[in-house]
């Protein structure tokens, strides 16, 4: 097991005492002095993105098994909220993009290679949450005030202004905080959206009223928690709570294909995403774990577990059968892969 320090270590590498269950192994633990937010993989899935609570970006080559670029502007130092890297097809020639948000209400877009921030939107809510579409033209942000942003990238421009009406009688967008944003994987104009408010909800860019088009409640939602299978389009949601914790939804109707049921832990969940088509990754506190779980039966085949604090943030590179990823918990980030 490799284990990675800042110029500082916040823990010995003799006080780790995480734990795996099932057929899992840790291959390598990043320590870090400040409390690891979020993080992401590159589409390569070699380069992984760290944000941290005192507004720094480290970004970990894993064939290098080395920082290779730190990102900061003087004047950021609230935490780094979410990551999300450009998709795009030029990526090996231009270099990468990376963008940010902070709890400053700041959505930086950085230029990795160069260390370099490209541009900064500026809103007047902490931003929680962000994602690109498939096309990588299009970016959206959520957070505080339960309005979504969306952003031309190409011209660096905030086009649109996704909310709820003022009909009191309809919930057609978010009326508390957004912690998830999700791109349906195939359509540019579409994703879906939660938060604290017990609701998913459905919204398309070219509608012209920009409030949402549909919704379903339930889902308590306080992180990344929602996910789109791409090739089934189901849906994960992952609720910060003891019970109906962790759902799968048909994501063309809403409808609910799968819920937790009553052996399933009662981890309050933070996170969650799917690591391929019958496995969902998630995490959270009250546990302070990662879990796999298979989807058909629902049972957790493979856990990390005895972590120092929540994981807040999850991420998988995509990368073979048995894809790395990376779980952020206190002040550290644990590599894992399967072993079977």
């Amino acid at each position: 097991m490799n284990i990675v320090s800042d110029e500082k270590p916040s823990i010995a590498i003799s006080k780790l005492k995480h734990a795996t269950e099932g057929k899992l192994k840790v291959v390598g633990v990043l320590s870090f002095t400040s409390e690891c937010m979020c993080c992401a993989f590159n589409q390569q899935g070699q380069l992984l993105a760290v944000g941290l609570s005192n507004g720094l970006i480290k970004i970990y080559s894993i064939e290098n098994n080395s920082y290779v670029y730190s990102l900061q502007e003087h004047s950021t130092t609230l935490p780094v909220t979410c990551l999300k890297w450009k998709p795009d097809k030029s990526a090996m020639t231009y270099g990468y993009i990376l963008m940010a948000t902070y709890a400053s209400g700041e959505c930086k877009i950085w230029h990795v290679t160069t260390s370099k921030c490209l541009h900064t939107y500026t809103d007047n809510q902490q931003l929680l949450v962000c994602a690109y579409n498939g096309s990588g033209n299009k970016a959206i942000a959520g957070g505080s005030d339960g309005i979504i942003n969306v952003y031309d990238v190409t011209t660096n421009q905030k086009i649109l202004r996704m909310q709820p009406s003022t009909n009191s009688d309809i919930m057609d967008g978010h009326v508390m905080r957004v912690f998830s944003v999700q791109y349906h994987p195939y359509d540019n104009h579409v994703f879906v959206s939660g938060g604290w408010d017990d609701t998913v909800q459905w919204w398309d860019t070219r509608i012209s009223d920009k409030h949402s088009i549909k919704k379903i409640s339930g889902p308590h939602i306080c992180g990344e928690a929602i996910d789109i299978e791409p090739n089934t389009l189901k849906m994960v949601a992952a609720s910060w709570r003891k019970f109906e914790n962790l759902q799968v939804f048909d994501f063309g109707t809403g409808k609910l294909i799968k819920d937790t049921p009553l052996k399933f832990n009662q981890s309050m969940l933070y996170c969650a995403q799917w690591k391929d088509s019958e496995t969902i990754l998630s995490g959270g506190s009250h546990g302070n774990m990662m879990q796999c779980t298979h989807f058909s039966s629902f049972e957790t085949v493979s856990k990390l577990t005895n972590l120092y604090g929540a994981v807040y943030s999850i991420d998988n590179n995509r990368v073979g059968l048995h894809p790395i990823v990376a779980v952020c918990s206190d002040k550290n980030v644990y590599l894992i892969e399967s072993t079977s």
